[in-house]
């Protein structure tokens, strides 16, 4: 083998070299080989997420604090009754106790199986809790709802309503007030009552009011007056009414069972509005018999004042013609 082959390898082994990879020749005549400057990726191999860790709020138990239920305190008891569910003031309230909302139909139940904070952790959360809220009228409902006065500055609101929730009591708190119910004297009186007592300005009136009533309900304004309103208006409408109207209505029959109050009949309610009338004294029996049937006869008829004007009318008759029989027998 030749010197010239020798020096001829050297370039045949450069062109068998790897791709990617540089060399050199040394000033001895030895390769030096280069590694190329391209990285590789390193291989990620599939792995499941990792979940989260989340910080989960610590949830505070009722009933193992120092004080009073205040599903127990009266005052307290019917704040919560008349509190709204979904309103701010108990939203907020369970916020403060609980740290949480709370659920719709737990809310009002949690809220009653408070009876105070456990540790000093529970006070700083309500004291943070209450400076927080930002709208005042939700801490005054807050304060209505524990029986506490809501009429007060934003710092004393809260530091009234943490001294109640911290230890609750049942001391200093205002009572609500109940609707007193009417008493006997000052009930509304019955219907029956309201015709009596706006009726008593005399005998006729029930039987006119009955009529009266029937005949305005029978009509399309009647219908859509009270019962109240009908009675004051016939009413004023038989004050306006003369005797003579009035008499027409008669006096109303009492019941078998009903105690008569006045042991005078009608005819003697009848003689009462009778006027009394001047007769002259009779000159003889003729006159003393006509009389008497005169007066029998007025007598029967004064419940209706066109049989008293007829009977008024026969007595004048009867008086002129006894006047006469006695003048011929004295010319006679």
């Amino acid at each position: 083998m030749s010197t010239a082959d020798a020096t001829e390898k050297p370039p045949q082994a450069e062109d068998h070299q790897q791709p990617g990879v540089e060399s050199e020749m040394s000033s001895e005549g030895e390769d030096i080989i280069r590694k190329s400057t391209r990285r590789s990726k390193p291989v990620e191999h599939f792995a499941p997420p990792q979940k989260r860790k989340v910080d989960v709020k610590k949830k505070v138990q009722a009933g193992e604090g120092k004080g009073i239920k205040l599903g127990d305190i009266e005052v307290v008891s019917k704040g919560i009754s008349k509190a709204a569910v979904d309103g701010e003031g108990l939203k907020r309230l369970h916020v403060c106790l609980f740290n949480s909302i709370g659920k719709e139909s737990t809310r009002k139940r949690d809220i009653r199986a408070w009876n105070g904070s456990q540790s000093a952790e529970d006070r700083e959360r309500m004291e943070k809790t209450l400076t927080a809220t930002k709208k005042q009228e939700s801490l005054r409902e807050i304060a209505r709802t524990l029986g506490l006065p809501a009429s007060q500055s934003r710092t004393a609101l809260e530091e009234s309503i943490l001294r109640f929730l911290d230890v609750p009591k049942d001391e200093g708190l205002k009572k609500p007030k109940t609707k007193r119910r009417a008493s006997a004297t000052g009930r509304a009186p019955s219907r029956g009552a309201k015709g009596r007592g706006a009726g008593r300005q005399g005998s006729g009136f029930s039987n006119f009011l009955a009529q009266r009533t029937k005949e305005l309900k029978a009509t399309e304004a009647g219908k859509l007056l009270t019962p109240k309103e009908v009675t004051e208006m016939l009413s004023v409408e038989w004050t306006s009414m003369s005797s003579v109207e009035k008499a027409a209505f008669g006096t109303p029959q009492k019941a078998a069972g009903q105690k008569r109050k006045r042991s005078s009949t009608a005819g003697g309610a009848g003689a009462k509005t009778k006027k009394p009338r001047e007769v002259s004294e009779p000159t003889s029996k003729a006159e003393e018999s006509s009389s008497d049937d005169s007066s029998s006869d007025t007598s029967s008829s004064s419940s209706s004042s066109s049989s008293r004007s007829s009977a008024s009318g026969s007595e004048e008759n009867s008086a002129e013609e006894s006047q006469e029989e006695t003048h011929t027998d004295k010319v006679g």
